[in-house]
C-alpha cells in the first residue's frame, strides 16, 4: 500500500508575510529594540513623512487606516531591500544606517509617486 504524504502550499500572501517577519526579527535583533520600539520607529517616521510633504496631509491623513496600509506596505518593500543589500555587501546593520536610511525614504522620489498613486485610488474611493 503507497502512502500519500501531503504537505499544504503556503499562499503568496502568507510567503510574504513570513518574509516581512523574518526580516523585522532581523532588523530588531541587529538593532537591539524592542517591537513596540520597532513599531513606533515605523509611526514616527510615517508621521514625518507626513508632514515633509504638508500640513494638510498630515491633518487629513494622519488618522486614516488606509494611509498607514499604505506606509506599512511602502516600509517593508524599502526594510526588504536594505537588508538584502547590506546582507549581499556584507555590511553591518546598526541603528545610526537605519535612521539614515529610513530619512531617505521619506524623500525617494518612489515613495513620493506610490504617495500620489495612494491618494488617487483613496480620493476615487477605492481604499
Amino acid at each position: 500500500m503507497k502512502t500519500q504524504t501531503t504537505t499544504k502550499q503556503i499562499t503568496h500572501i502568507q510567503k510574504q508575510r513570513l518574509e516581512g517577519e523574518m526580516i523585522k526579527d532581523y532588523v530588531m535583533n541587529h538593532l537591539g529594540i524592542s517591537e513596540l520600539e520597532y513599531n513606533t520607529m515605523v509611526y514616527d517616521f510615517g508621521m514625518e513623512f507626513l508632514e515633509q510633504l504638508n500640513v494638510v496631509y498630515y491633518i487629513e491623513y494622519a488618522y486614516h487606516k488606509s494611509f498607514w496600509k499604505w506606509w506599512r506596505a511602502e516600509w517593508h518593500i524599502w526594510q526588504q531591500d536594505l537588508v538584502k543589500f547590506l546582507i549581499e555587501n556584507d555590511y553591518e546593520l546598526t541603528l545610526e544606517l537605519f535612521r539614515l536610511e529610513m530619512n531617505v525614504l521619506s524623500h525617494e522620489e518612489l515613495t513620493n509617486r506610490s504617495f500620489e498613486n495612494y491618494l488617487k485610488i483613496y480620493k476615487n474611493g477605492r481604499m
